[in-house]
Formats: structure tokens, sequence, C-alpha cells
């Protein structure tokens, strides 16, 4: 029963994908809310007022455009208000997996 079913409703080469390279939302998580008096939040207003830029001097103009380095300098200071000192490593765990991360 299970095969013919397969057979019935399987197209060889026109599979749906509901995914593309460039996903532009959050993942789903209903359980999961940013309050307005979220740690997130506060840190992303004080942190409005500084010029981040002024610490990011590109001196190598080669190769590959990097990521934008003003994001992973706000994920590395929230990483270090949240998690003290984190590793390499921790730090990108959190970058995958949580939610506050991910809205930076």
């Amino acid at each position: 029963l299970k095969q013919a079913l397969f057979s019935l409703f399987y197209i060889p080469n026109c599979q749906k994908r509901d995914y593309n390279s460039i996903q532009m939302c959050l993942p789903l998580g209903l359980g999961y809310e940013i309050t307005p008096t979220d740690e997130l939040l506060s840190f992303l207003e004080a942190i409005k007022g500084v010029d981040l830029s002024k610490y990011m001097v590109r001196k190598e103009t080669r190769g590959r455009k990097g990521h934008n380095r003003i994001d992973l300098l706000r994920a590395e200071l929230f990483a270090y208000m949240k998690l003290g000192h984190p590793t390499l490593r921790e730090l990108e765990y959190q970058c995958r997996r949580n939610l506050d991360f991910m809205f930076l």
C-alpha cells in the first residue's frame, strides 16, 4: 500500500523545495517571544547610538567579500554580555541555534 501511494504521488525530477539559499525569516518558534523588556532589545537600544564602524578598519580588499563586520561585532558583544567569555565554537553554536543571536 505504501509503495502504491508513493508511486501515485511521486513525479521524478519535479520535487518541490520549500526553501531557498537566502532565507530572510527566522525559524518558527511558537513558545518563544521577545518582550519589550527582553535583554536583546535593551542591548540593541544601548548599542544603537554607538558608531561601530570606527572599530572596523578594512585593510585588505582582495579575496571574497566577507560577512558584515558590524553584525559580527554585535553578535560578539551580545555573547560577552550574555555568556561571559564564550569560545568561538560556543559563539557559532549560539548563532546557529539561539533566536536572540539570529535576530541580531
